[in-house]
């Protein structure tokens, strides 16, 4: 598979939108695929959570790239999937938003950075979760946040805010 894309072609507004829109719309997938395959959590729990962890990075780098961060810059590989490390790298407005709207069902709101600390490396881990004994990841704070993502996403694509 050739990769045709180069971190350095981010140089105008069009070329962050352009790529912003692509990862937008990828999320977007992956967010019908969720909430598709939500009702099966039970049989197949570790697909599920990994996909909703997928889904926010996609969310968070659309949203990056929507405030020209280029996060291919990000020094250490492993901090380009972290959802935690992708956050912080947002204006202070828009992690403001983000707690906001995401409804925190069980999780308190004060505690939203630690609980997305936690799962921050989801994805990550849960690919290859053969290669662990056990692991606990909050699903529900996971899936909460993708629709919040998917919301503020939304908006910023289509010029709503």
């Amino acid at each position: 598979m050739d990769r045709n894309f180069k971190s350095n072609q981010l140089e105008t507004d069009e070329d962050f939108n352009q790529l912003a829109d692509r990862f937008y719309k990828l999320a977007q997938t992956y967010m019908e695929f969720l909430v598709r395959s939500a009702s099966n959590i039970i049989e197949c729990t570790e697909p599920l959570i990994a996909n909703a962890a997928f889904t926010c990075e996609l969310y968070l780098k659309s949203l990056l790239l929507r405030e020209r961060f280029n996060f291919y810059t990000i020094k250490k590989p492993e901090n380009k999937h972290d959802l935690f490390d992708l956050y912080n790298h947002l204006s202070q407005q828009i992690k403001e938003k983000i707690k906001s709207i995401h409804p925190c069902t069980n999780e308190k709101r004060e505690n939203f950075n630690l609980a997305l600390k936690e799962c921050g490396k989801a994805f990550e881990v849960l690919r290859y979760c053969c290669e662990y004994r056990e692991m606990a990841t909050n699903v529900q704070f996971l899936i909460e946040l993708a629709g919040s993502l998917a919301e503020i996403s939304y908006n910023k694509t289509h010029g709503k805010e």
